[in-house]
């Protein structure tokens, strides 16, 4: 039932003694709030304005937040219903939303899974050194951001992600294959292939994978079953340097 009180359940004053953030948002796949390791339940539009403070990683002015969320109606009567809505998220202690002189943002208290995905990710792609077991781990296991949700604020950040979780999984897939960790490259690369099976680097990163530990039976059924799905996804065929990774393995397009 709706009610115009505050929700006084995210009111927790006990400090954290180890240093880590009291709150843990969790964007990837469905959103999740906790509070020192307990679930905190958020109204929907409150849900909505973490989540959008989350991703935009960056104070934002109140009129612009009101003019998100409420584009059809008055610029008074936005305002207004932000600040209602704002009311019904205050919190005794510990606010999670926090107005500093009209700027909504999120408390620095808190750590965000897609976040601190990406800092992780970007650090792997720009560095040259070993494989990061607990990224590629983090990798198999994550979602999309947010993967019910249509707002086009997430729309936008979902395909960042994305992008970047796909390029992050390759990268992690050749260097495991390089040091010989042919069984968790695998995983990787058919962790990327499923999100994104018409993405044809992933799909040659794999087959590569199966060449390199010995396995070309597999390499050419991968090869075969990607060039059906292209052929009858988008009437194309595999790309030539795709092709000549299974060549010698295909009388059939042997020249």
């Amino acid at each position: 039932m709706a009610t115009d009180q505050p929700d006084r359940r995210l009111a927790l004053p006990f400090p954290n003694a180890s240093g880590e953030p009291h709150f843990r948002l969790r964007l990837l796949g469905d959103f999740d709030l906790e509070y020192a390791h307990s679930a905190i339940a958020v109204s929907a539009f409150g849900q909505r304005l973490i989540a959008y403070l989350a991703i935009e990683q960056r104070p934002i002015h109140r009129s612009h937040v009101a003019g998100v969320f409420w584009p059809d109606v008055s610029e008074g009567r936005a305002r207004g219903n932000l600040r209602t809505q704002l009311w019904r998220l205050r919190l005794q202690d510990r606010p999670i939303v926090e107005d500093t002189h009209g700027f909504l943002s999120l408390t620095s208290d808190i750590a965000i899974d897609v976040r601190d995905l990406t800092t992780m990710a970007r650090r792997a792609l720009e560095s040259s050194g070993e494989p990061d077991a607990r990224l590629a781990g983090a990798m198999v296991r994550s979602d999309d951001v947010l993967v019910d949700w249509s707002e086009d604020w997430v729309v936008v950040e979902r395909e960042r992600f994305h992008q970047l979780r796909l390029h992050t999984l390759e990268r992690l897939c050749g260097e495991l294959a390089l040091q010989g960790e042919f069984g968790q490259a695998i995983e990787l690369c058919l962790r990327a292939v499923s999100s994104e099976p018409l993405r044809e680097s992933a799909q040659r990163q794999l087959i590569q994978v199966y060449l390199a530990e010995g396995n070309g039976v597999d390499a050419l059924r991968q090869f075969h079953a990607y060039e059906a799905l292209i052929s009858d996804e988008l009437g194309l065929d595999p790309s030539d340097e795709m092709a000549a990774l299974v060549r010698g393995l295909n009388p059939r397009r042997e020249t």
